[in-house]
């Protein structure tokens, strides 16, 4: 329940904007999807309450909250940890995302959690910094690269054919 709560709050928050760090209010969070009323009222309000006890909210007044210095680093936090593809789901445009990568050995640990990541979201590795998935995945990765701070460090190659692979790859993602 927990982690579904920050999922949504995540996604509604998210919809304003990579950098909403400023006053909002749950109000505006029933036009992305997310009615809060009834018992999902209380369930929202008991989150929002937990978010301010471990210190990631300040409540302003009545319903307009504001992140902290620590909520703003959970938050970033929490976009990567509960970041997902938007169009894994779609047809297949015959099209292959090949994701390269050379990252210095200072940002080690930003490596890992993005091979970590790449592997968690279905991605199949070719090479050790070489990944591929079948769908559109540019935006989501460039934002994901972002927030990691790995932008000039990645880049996508969208390709007709990635080799002697392809029909294992395709049986594998059913295509």
């Amino acid at each position: 329940m927990k982690g579904d709560f920050v999922l949504k709050l995540i996604k509604s928050i998210g919809g304003f904007g990579i950098d909403v760090y400023d006053t909002w209010q749950w109000q505006p969070i029933y036009y992305k999807g997310w009615h809060v009323s009834g018992p999902e009222y209380k369930r929202f309000r008991k989150g929002l309450t937990n978010l301010e006890g471990r210190g990631f909210l300040s409540n302003l007044r009545g319903d307009s909250y504001k992140f902290t210095q620590q909520g703003i680093g959970w938050f970033k936090y929490s976009r990567i940890k509960y970041f997902a593809l938007k169009n894994k789901n779609k047809r297949w445009d015959n099209k292959w995302r090949v994701i390269i990568f050379d990252i210095p050995n200072s940002l080690n640990k930003e490596r890992n959690w993005l091979r970590s990541r790449l592997k968690n979201l279905d991605f199949q590795i070719l090479q050790k910094s070489v990944f591929t998935i079948p769908y559109k995945c540019e935006e989501e990765l460039g934002d994901l690269c972002k927030q990691l701070g790995l932008f000039d460090y990645v880049d996508v190659i969208v390709a007709n054919s990635i080799g002697s692979r392809e029909e294992e790859l395709k049986r594998y993602y059913n295509l």
